[in-house]
């Protein structure tokens, strides 16, 4: 379970991908029920800005977004 601030987090999520060890993440909510909101606002803008997470997606579909 990673825990701390939102840049804590995105450290621990970049070093574990520059390090090969994981090609995604598993975010599984267990804390509270806004979780996986304060991710999306706190974490995901801080791993767009470290160039570690897309802005945008070359597709309108799920399909066509996993084939790239």
């Amino acid at each position: 379970m990673l825990v701390g601030t939102p840049r804590m987090i995105a450290d621990h999520m970049e070093s574990m991908f520059a390090a090969e060890a994981c090609d995604g993440f598993v975010l599984q909510g267990n804390v509270t029920p806004l979780m996986f909101e304060e991710f999306g606002r706190m974490v995901v803008p801080e791993l767009q800005r470290r160039g570690i997470y897309r802005r945008e997606y070359a597709s309108t579909t799920m399909r066509g977004n996993l084939r790239n």
